[in-house]
């Protein structure tokens, strides 16, 4: 009956300790259960792009019909961004290593010191951020 079960959970008006564990107990699995559950690869995407520069109007719809229909027309525009290196070349090699151009010595956009020419010689392709992502 209903009053027996108020009678078990209550005791003279509170709530018994016993019932609060349990309730806890419960709560806390069924959290864990779910979290264990939920665990699947990110899924996100990285856009890199270089040259896109206000001050030169290298965004123009003339230039880059597709970015302005895609990105600039829906709303995004991005007014405040930085980078370690502002050179295509070394700046995409630290994306994709992880490294800054003092790590990965990619410091121009052509050779000797740059270029890919150097990425697929020192097999940088091997080992950054696309094979990393599809390891997880």
């Amino acid at each position: 009956s209903l009053s027996a079960c108020q009678a078990t959970v209550t005791s003279m008006g509170r709530l018994n300790p016993l019932w609060a564990v349990f309730a806890l107990m419960v709560v806390l699995m069924a959290g864990s259960i779910s979290a264990q559950t939920a665990k699947k690869p990110p899924n996100f995407v990285v856009i890199f792009t270089d040259d896109q520069g206000d001050l030169l109007n290298d965004t123009h719809p003339y230039y880059m019909p597709a970015l302005n229909r895609h990105i600039f027309d829906k709303g995004v525009r991005f007014t405040n961004y930085f980078v370690t290196t502002p050179i295509c070349c070394p700046s995409r090699v630290s994306l994709l290593r992880s490294q800054y151009t003092h790590n990965h010595n990619f410091t121009d956009v052509s050779g000797p010191v740059g270029g890919y020419n150097k990425f697929k010689e020192l097999k940088v392709d091997e080992s950054y951020l696309p094979s990393w992502l599809q390891s997880l």
